[in-house]
């Protein structure tokens, strides 16, 4: 069998994994950051005393910028403990067809479940991973049947391959 690779992590950085949680940090310690320089001289805030809205403000920009550090530490060392493993081979590999395929629902709150050779693999479209997590509902090419090789590392599932003689994948960019 001849495949085609559909996901490989070799091509995935950090940024593509977590940019969501990045970018919402940045955003709001720049709010933070507005507030302790503006927030005590805005009139929409005027119920609250000059010193309320500064302490206010410093609290949120505290807020922030632990939020962003931890998030960053969170995702960063999530990342680096599947790409490292991987780049230095250390992962297995399962081939065969696609059984068991229970799919996510495109609103969420459920995984997307398959079996291949006896191995599980779950993922959702809204976790933070490095690995595949292209759910069907959200035109991932998983369904149920297909012939697929997979490298894995735990769970994660680092590299997709797809039978060549299968139906194409058509990405939904």
């Amino acid at each position: 069998m001849v495949y085609k690779v559909v996901f490989d992590l070799s091509n995935v950085g950090y940024m593509d994994v977590a940019w969501p949680y990045v970018a919402g940090g940045c955003i709001f310690t720049l709010i933070g950051i507005w507030g302790v320089m503006y927030a005590h001289r805005v009139s929409i805030f005027g119920h609250f005393s000059r010193t309320w809205r500064r302490l206010f403000s410093f609290i949120f920009l505290s807020f922030a910028i632990a939020w962003s550090v931890f998030t960053f530490i969170f995702t960063y060392s999530q990342f680096k403990s599947i790409k490292d493993p991987y780049q230095k081979g250390n992962y297995h590999i399962v081939e065969g067809i696609v059984t068991n395929f229970i799919p996510m629902p495109y609103s969420g709150h459920s995984e997307e479940c398959f079996t291949v050779d006896a191995r599980r693999f779950c993922y959702s479209d809204y976790g933070t991973t490095p690995g595949f997590n292209n759910t069907q509902s959200h035109g991932g090419p998983i369904k149920p049947g297909l012939c697929v090789r997979i490298s894995y590392i735990g769970n994660v599932i680092v590299k997709l391959e797809i039978g060549e003689d299968q139906e194409p994948y058509q990405p939904n960019d």
